[in-house]
């Protein structure tokens, strides 16, 4: 179904090619560097790794909260986010705590240039967590790049894109 179609036609120069069943089309033939150790990547050698590397501006504190109480039910686990800010890093790590959480069970992982290294480093991730009610568009079709599963939920209109990848 596709109830746009023929709509906006008028306002193009351009031929629209339209695929059906897709919304954010992704190269699944990009490169992958060898994937580093869990101890290269910063994280610990054992226990279970839930990834978020979305936006941080979709970090709601509701979605945090819960991430927290997933580490708080899985000994061990870490959650590995993006680097941040210092301050945003602090703040996190301050609302883990006040959680009961061990700070240092939240780890950043570095910016790294090329793109070949993120996309190796995603498989070291045992479960990506999504967030709501923004949920992951490029993040979530790097991670296909992974082979890693991801737990998404599709709560509103606004948000379905990751569920769907």
């Amino acid at each position: 179904m596709q109830p746009c179609r023929g709509v906006h036609e008028l306002y193009y120069s351009e031929r629209i090619a339209y695929l059906p069943n897709s919304y954010f089309p992704s190269d699944d033939e990009r490169a992958i560097a060898p994937a580093p150790s869990r101890r290269e990547a910063g994280l610990p050698d054992e226990g279970m790794v839930f990834c978020a590397f979305n936006n941080v501006l979709k970090y709601m504190p509701e979605m945090f909260a819960c991430w927290l109480r997933i580490l708080a039910a899985v000994p061990g686990s870490v959650l590995w986010l993006p680097q941040l800010t210092e301050s945003a890093q602090q703040n996190l790590r301050r609302e883990a705590e006040a959680a009961g959480i061990t700070p240092n069970r939240i780890v950043f992982a570095p910016f790294v240039e090329r793109q070949e290294d993120h996309l190796a480093r995603l498989s070291l991730a045992d479960l990506f967590l999504d967030t709501l009610p923004f949920n992951a568009h490029s993040v979530g079709m790097s991670r296909n790049s992974s082979a890693s599963s991801m737990s998404s939920k599709d709560r509103s209109r606004r948000a379905p894109i990751c569920p769907s990848v």
